[in-house]
């Protein structure tokens, strides 16, 4: 989902979405076609529609480690960071894209 940046507790919304609506072997995808370099600034321009930026690699397993979060870090893409194994236009855009699991 593309909301992210505007909850006003992302941790909070995710921890529900693991208990209440995800199914044992569901997914949450966390994805933005502009990527993070673009939030941020969102974040600077209008910090009340924007009140987080995407998090970070580091940030969003940290956040999954969290045995209250009761999800797991599957797989990561950040665009901003050139990675050669993707498409110029991949890079171009800033994709950002995270997938969460059900903590087993």
């Amino acid at each position: 989902f593309l909301l992210l940046s505007h909850l006003w507790d992302p941790k909070a919304t995710l921890q529900r979405l693991s208990e209440e609506f995800l199914a044992r072997d569901g997914v949450v995808i966390v994805s933005h076609p502009r990527g993070r370099k673009f939030i941020e600034k969102m974040c600077q321009r209008d910090p009340v529609l924007f009140r987080h930026n995407l998090p970070t690699e580091e940030e969003l397993a940290s956040l999954c480690g969290n045995q209250d979060a009761g999800l797991r870090l599957l797989n990561f893409h950040d665009g901003d960071q050139y990675q050669e194994d993707v498409s110029e236009d991949i890079r171009k855009e800033g994709l950002y894209m995270a997938v969460l699991g059900k903590r087993k």
